[in-house]
């Protein structure tokens, strides 16, 4: 179990605080006072707090001690540590304003066609016109500095295509490229522009949203302006996307049934080109024991003479030496293969003639590797030379590769498919929300307008995750204290007189915070309303060894005196807890931390749990408190490098 946590200073006395809504006079301003008799309240059982630091501030624990929430309460609890950020991409939700958006090959840009992540209707969508082709939006951004690091972004989500690419173009002409596949919702191409060497990320933000960021590119220096561009994207189609031929030619396969839902059928065939080989190809980034599965669907053409498929892995910079499989596109049996310590082969039969061919590729370089599909003439002879007859050739489908091991930030494929798209303007994507921001790393979304706009420093919006993002957790599950006297409604905020929750979040790890957002929902309250007499933020302090000792003690401020009848009469009084805990064979760093703490003076109050996140709720219900210490802590030396002391805690 945890030891003893305390949060030995109320960050948020610093802090800028605000509350998405306020009943009466019952302030917000109220909760960074240390009294329980002036709160603040919200207009009903769902509300949200909102604190901002000019400096970051060390955060451990987000607490709200004497609170009317129920056990039943939901909070939120997300913390940023972002500075300010500028959003040079204007009308970063509008791209359908011709004048900052160029439109190439673009039919239809329909704004505010779909909900945003925000929630709000305010996405586009955008839908290519039918040609072959690059079709994309076109930002140009002009006015920055010659070789000065950025980070570029924006949101996508399927409408009818299965991918879309985002482009940022340098100085020197060259493009940096990042592609989501929809069906996977993984990245599918990735590629660095000339002199670059950008990371690139993929956030899931749901509802079939995707984030694409590309991280760490920078504008080297030339002629051209800057630009960040949208792409339409389709499948990785043998005939259209990224596959470069020789000896062959590629088509759309007219009138053939896919075993693929949406994924269409191309055919490979021979050219009368006289002895060579025969075949396509594309190329797959690779990392050391970065493990994938790359397939592709063959099936016999119908026509011609017999020719046999071939899957090979070229040697090269991501592989040492060529490996393949011989496939008979008949009985789907592997003829002949080489795999060396990298591949597996294998195939599995799809139905209707149609075999998919397998390789698990564990690659031992970092580099590119070749990826091929070949056409033979023979059954042990992965690349012959021969002349072709025009007519002999396979049918191919879904050509694919996914990772054994998810990662959004790495993407099998280099670059291509930007520049090889058929449209037939009804097919198309959504967009929404683009970024390009100075420094190494996407941060969190800012919108534009007419000009580019600042975001605040820790500013936290209603909808993103921020540096760390709690999800909704019970935020005082311990059960509801009973009082004598009172209702259970007026129990919930009797805080003079026991009653109350203390609501708390403690975060995995310390972080420097700018920005602290805390959301609360509380349907199930009794009094219709939620509010909180005190707010604690701040960085936590938790001994090497638990406390030796404790106790709770309820203080009861109740007098009782003799009437002159003999009758014993009770003046009902306030209620508070104290908790004293010993804390014994306390090492050097502990007695160094612990005296900083009681330097501080008494007149600031802590927060202690003796139990935190313990599975018995009323266990640490009962010895979380929120007090003075009162009196003096002395330190005394016990042993070599050991100490102990008393600290004795007393609630507001």
């Amino acid at each position: 179990m945890p030891n003893l946590r305390i949060v030995t200073k109320n960050a948020l006395r610093q802090a800028s605080l605000t509350a998405s809504s306020t009943a009466g006079n019952l302030a917000v301003s109220s909760l960074a006072a240390a009294v329980k008799s002036s709160l603040h309240r919200f207009t009903g059982t769902n509300g949200s707090y909102r604190a901002t630091w000019a400096a970051p501030a060390r955060i451990g624990c987000a607490a709200l001690p004497f609170c009317n929430w129920s056990p039943t309460a939901k909070m939120c609890v997300r913390v940023s540590a972002e500075l300010g950020m500028t959003n040079l991409a204007t009308y970063s939700e509008d791209m359908g304003n011709t004048t900052s958006w160029a439109r190439a090959a673009m039919t239809t840009v329909t704004i505010n066609n779909t909900a945003a992540p925000n929630g709000a209707n305010t996405a586009d969508r955008v839908i290519p016109n039918a040609t072959l082709g690059s079709h994309y939006l076109d930002k140009s951004i002009s006015g920055l500095p010659d070789n000065t690091v950025y980070a570029g972004s924006v949101f996508f989500k399927r409408d009818t295509l299965w991918r879309a690419m985002l482009s940022l173009t340098a100085k020197d002409g060259s493009g940096t490229t990042l592609e989501v596949n929809f069906e996977d919702g993984r990245l599918s191409r990735m590629s660095n522009g000339s002199a670059q060497n950008c990371e690139f990320k993929l956030w899931d933000i749901g509802n079939g949203w995707y984030r694409l960021g590309i991280e760490k590119w920078n504008t080297l220096s030339g002629a051209t302006v800057p630009r960040l561009r949208l792409f339409a994207s389709q499948h990785n189609e043998i005939s259209t996307n990224g596959w470069s031929n020789t000896a062959v030619v590629t088509t759309r396969a007219a009138g053939q049934t896919s075993p693929y839902a949406n994924w269409p059928v191309d055919s490979i065939i021979e050219d009368t080109t006289a002895t060579t080989s025969h075949y396509t190809a594309t190329n797959i980034n690779t990392e050391i024991d970065k493990a994938m599965l790359l397939e592709v669907t063959l099936k016999p053409l119908g026509a011609g003479a017999t020719r046999y498929g071939v899957v090979l892995l070229a040697a090269g910079s991501g592989l040492a030496a060529n490996r393949y499989a011989i496939v008979n596109l008949t009985t789907g049996a592997i003829t002949a293969k080489v795999e060396g310590t990298e591949c597996a082969f294998s195939t599995e039969n799809m139905g209707n003639g149609y075999w998919r061919v397998k390789c698990l590729l564990t690659p031992k370089l970092k580099g590119i590797v070749n990826w091929q599909v070949r056409l033979s003439n023979s059954t042990t002879n992965a690349a012959p030379t021969y002349t072709g007859d025009g007519v002999s050739g396979m049918l191919a489908c879904k050509p694919y590769v996914s990772l054994v091991v998810p990662d959004n930030t790495w993407a099998p494929f280099t670059g291509g498919s930007e520049a090889s798209v058929v449209g037939d303007t009804t097919t198309g994507f959504f967009a929404w929300g683009a970024q390009l921001e100075l420094g190494q790393r996407v941060t969190s979304y800012y919108p534009t307008t007419t000009t580019a706009q600042t975001r605040p420093v820790g500013y936290i919006d209603a909808w993103q995750s921020y540096d760390y993002d709690s999800g909704w957790v019970l935020a005082c599950p311990a059960p509801a204290v009973e009082l004598e006297g009172f209702t259970a409604a007026q129990a919930a905020s009797a805080y003079a007189y026991g009653g109350g929750a203390y609501a708390r979040h403690w975060l995995p790890q310390q972080m420097d915070a700018t920005g602290l957002a805390v959301d609360i929902a509380d349907p199930d309250n009794l009094q219709g309303y939620i509010e909180a007499a005190c707010m604690v933020a701040g960085p936590v302090w938790s001994p090497r060894y638990n406390a030796s000792g404790t106790s709770v003690s309820v203080i009861d401020r109740t007098e009782v005196s003799r009437s002159a009848a003999g009758d014993q009469l009770a003046d009902p009084g306030t209620l508070s807890r104290k908790v004293p805990v010993d804390l014994r064979a306390m090492p050097e760093e502990d007695r160094a931390r612990f005296l900083d703490l009681v330097r501080n003076s008494r007149a600031h109050p802590i927060l202690m749990s003796v139990f935190p996140e313990h599975p018995d709720l009323a266990l640490e219900r009962d010895f979380m408190v929120y007090g003075r210490r009162t009196k003096d802590s002395d330190i005394a030396y016990q042993f070599a490098g050991a100490y102990s002391t008393t600290l004795e805690i007393e609630e507001i």
